[in-house]
């Protein structure tokens, strides 16, 4: 569906039915007056029929759009690239230990939210936190939503929808790697260092590629609790 560039009213405080009724209120109206359109194929009775589905708890958050695709990438890279916790875990660092908060498991009576404290030594707490980082090139997110391996077809369909042209360059209409990177000013990553020739994918990856046991710097695979 697709809305005007103006900002949706929504209520941001009340029960999740109080925030529902008024968000399908307001996309019923939205509708009525020509403002929401609908995508192909759906008419206002199926349009109706899905919004009295919609009953269960909702989680409403609406903001502006985002100016472009690199806003979007740097919101979405804090939580793929976050480390594997947070420095507020981190409570301080004394005579070659480092004491942090962890969440307690059910065998010590945690239930989900009650964070206990414990201290290890340096080299065994950097030792644990490296395990945590992939080893070079290697893949950590995979596509998702209309990105997914399986859903490319339906992502012309959605810009469509949100009043934009279809992607072009690639066959599959997708543009090629080299002219995404050369789009973010990396032009000097689609060539060799050496002769500058322009690189050439000759084959793909295998999927399901785990990480290299000689990559990682601990024999002990724990986690950091």
């Amino acid at each position: 569906m697709a809305l005007r560039p103006e900002r949706m009213p929504v209520a941001t405080q009340g029960a999740d039915g109080q925030i529902s009724r008024q968000v399908k209120a307001m996309l019923r109206e939205r509708l009525k007056k020509g403002t929401l359109g609908l995508p192909g194929g759906m008419s206002r009775t199926q349009f109706y029929a899905l919004l009295h589905s919609l009953n269960g708890p909702w989680n409403v958050k609406i903001h502006d759009a985002y100016r472009d695709g690199q806003s979007v990438a740097t919101y979405l890279a804090r939580y793929i690239k976050g480390g594997p916790m947070g420095n507020s875990r981190l409570i301080n660092e004394q005579d070659g230990y480092v004491k942090f908060r962890y969440r307690l498991s059910e065998l010590e009576g945690g239930d989900g939210k009650r964070q206990g404290a414990t201290t290890l030594p340096v080299n065994v707490f950097l030792a644990r936190w490296f395990e945590h980082v992939p080893p070079r090139r290697f893949q950590c997110v995979r596509g998702y939503g209309l990105y997914c391996g399986n859903q490319h077809s339906q992502l012309d369909s959605a810009r469509e929808a949100l009043g934009e042209p279809p992607l072009r360059g690639s066959p599959a209409g997708r543009p090629r790697w080299q002219a995404v990177c050369d789009a973010a000013g990396m032009s000097s990553a689609c060539r060799c260092p050496l002769c500058g020739a322009l690189l050439i994918s000759h084959h793909p990856f295998k999927p399901g590629r785990g990480p290299p046991v000689a990559a990682l710097p601990y024999s002990n695979r724990g986690q950091v609790a």
